[in-house]
């Protein structure tokens, strides 16, 4: 089990190696462990209660004839398979275009 506190006395008897980081590690009473569960389940049932709520909130609400979907675009495609290559990449690069201004 990990705590975290942003305040606490400074009771440090480790040092990470690589990172300098300063931790310490104590033994957590069963009663401690016990109180924490049960807020912890407090607060998960907490949870539950609200999802429920905000759920039925949002079964009650009316369409908004302004929000809809918008139009097909037609530059995203709509198959992204690669097609396998017919031979092996060329070592030689090939001229695309040949000019006087470029090759």
């Amino acid at each position: 089990m990990t705590l975290v506190s942003k305040t606490f006395q400074r009771t440090d008897n480790f040092i990470k190696k690589f990172w300098g980081v300063q931790y310490s590690n104590k033994k957590i009473s069963w009663l401690i462990i016990q109180v924490i569960t049960i807020r912890l389940k407090a607060f998960v049932e907490e949870l539950c209660v609200l999802r429920l709520f905000f759920a039925q909130k949002w079964k009650q609400c009316l369409a908004i004839s302004e929000l809809k979907f918008p139009n097909k675009n037609e530059f995203i495609p709509s198959n992204l398979e690669t097609k396998p290559l017919a031979d092996a990449p060329s070592v030689i690069p090939k001229i695309i275009d040949e000019s006087p201004l470029s090759r």
